[in-house]
This record gives structure tokens, C-alpha cells and sequence, in this order.
């Protein structure tokens, strides 16, 4: 399996640029609506890491828009269970549209979150821009199965090619029975209860982490990799995981 090379970014990340990437890179613009709160070096090894991502992962996901739109915003948030950033699809059609927001207070400051956290939030999102999985089209009209299935694949394709694996996404033992209650769900279920926030009853995050349980468990039980599987739609997924 093709992996990013993280460990040497680490290394460099403030004394060196990345290569330039080629005709691809111009696919990619970067907005920064809080530039005036960004320095030069800061705004560079941000722009030098998304091109070098972003044209690894036309490599992995050629369904990707040509063009793709990223906003860079700082967020005061606490984001230290996502290693200083997080994201969000927005669209995929005509264009691709994604927001990423970076923590002013994560430790080492912005450049830290950066090296510690962009990589898996970059190929999370454009993962769900290539296959669809954005706030503008299926997102909140889907079911919740299906939304833990698509950042279940998301979560995990990320996870293998960077290598930053988020805590917050592991899954407890009884985590089956998550997906019992996740198939349970009648439609129109809340989506913030049952997938990005903390149900009532305590739990936090159940559709991520039990979509990650889903997606290991049908590449346990099959001959397919990650890219393979993305591909399958979420009722075969579910079968292949054993439900």
C-alpha cells in the first residue's frame, strides 16, 4: 500500500518547502480569511503542505473535481483530540469545497497543529469530496448508517496513508452493539446525537467510531483494500462487516 511520508515532514516542516507538484497543483486554491493573523512562513509551509497532499491524493482518488476551493480559518476551539485540525466537505459538484480550521491554542502553536494534524484532516475530506459525501449533497439526507459508513471510510483511508490515528475515533469492545442501534434508528434521526456529537446518553462521536469498526471489519472479511471498498455502496459494506 502506497503511505504519505509523514515522519520527514515532521522533520522539515520549518526549514524547507515542499517541491513543486506540477500542472495539478493549480487545481487547488487556498483562501485565507484571517491572513492578517498568519505569517508569511506560516501561510508557505501551509500552501506547500496541501499541494503536496492534494496531489498524492489525486494519485489515490481520481474522482476528484478539478478544481477544489480550500479555506484555512483559525479557530480559538481546544483541538487537541484531533491534533489541532479539523474540516469540513462542503461541496463536490461543480467544484470542490472544503473548510479547514486550525487551533490558535494547540500546543507549539499553529505550526504544530499543522504538522501534527493536516495530513489526515486533507485526505479525510477530499476522500468525501471524491465520493460525494459533502454538506451540499448527501450528508444531512442520508441515514445515519450511511453516514457512518462514509466517515467510517473516510476515517480509515486517512488513517492508512498519513498515519495520524485520532483517539478520538477508536471504538470500545461493545461497539457492535452501536450498530445494532445505529441500524436500529428510525429516518431523520439526530444527526449530531448519532454521528459528530455526544448522544444523551454520554456517548461521543458514535457514527465515526463505530463506521471505523464497520470499515476494518469488512476489509477483515474481504479480499478488498480501502480504495476498493470505497467504491462498494453502504449495504454491501455493512454485509461484508458482518451485519
Amino acid at each position: 500500500m502506497k503511505t504519505l511520508l509523514v515522519i520527514p515532514y515532521l522533520v522539515s516542516l520549518l526549514i524547507v518547502s515542499f517541491p513543486a507538484m506540477g500542472q495539478d497543483q493549480e487545481a487547488v486554491t487556498i483562501h485565507y480569511p484571517e491572513s492578517d493573523l498568519l505569517g508569511v512562513q506560516e501561510r508557505h509551509v501551509i500552501d506547500s503542505a496541501i499541494n503536496a497532499y492534494s496531489n498524492e491524493l489525486r494519485n489515490l482518488l481520481p474522482t476528484l473535481p478539478n478544481s477544489i476551493i480550500i479555506q484555512v480559518k483559525l479557530v480559538p476551539n481546544d483541538l487537541s483530540t484531533v491534533f489541532g485540525v479539523t474540516g469540513r466537505a462542503d461541496s463536490n459538484d461543480p467544484k470542490g469545497e472544503l473548510v479547514i480550521m486550525i487551533s490558535t491554542s494547540y500546543p507549539g502553536g499553529i505550526l504544530a497543529a499543522v504538522r501534527d494534524g493536516l495530513a489526515n484532516v486533507i485526505y479525510h475530506e477530499l476522500h468525501h469530496i471524491a465520493h460525494g459525501w459533502t454538506m451540499a449533497n448527501s450528508h444531512l439526507s442520508s441515514s445515519i448508517l450511511s453516514a457512518a459508513v462514509n466517515e467510517g471510510l473516510a476515517v480509515v483511508f486517512a488513517e492508512q496513508y498519513t498515519h495520524q490515528i485520532k483517539s478520538a475515533n477508536a471504538y470500545p469492545p461493545n461497539v457492535d452493539e452501536w450498530v445494532l442501534d445505529i441500524m436500529a434508528l428510525p429516518d431523520g434521526a439526530n444527526y449530531s446525537h448519532w454521528v459528530s456529537g455526544t448522544n444523551p446518553d454520554g456517548r461521543q462521536y458514535i457514527g465515526y467510531r463505530a463506521g471505523k469498526y464497520l470499515i476494518e471489519e469488512a476489509l477483515k472479511n474481504s479480499n478488498y483494500d480501502i480504495l476498493q471498498l470505497s467504491n462498494l455502496d453502504v449495504a454491501e459494506i455493512v454485509n461484508l462487516a458482518g451485519f
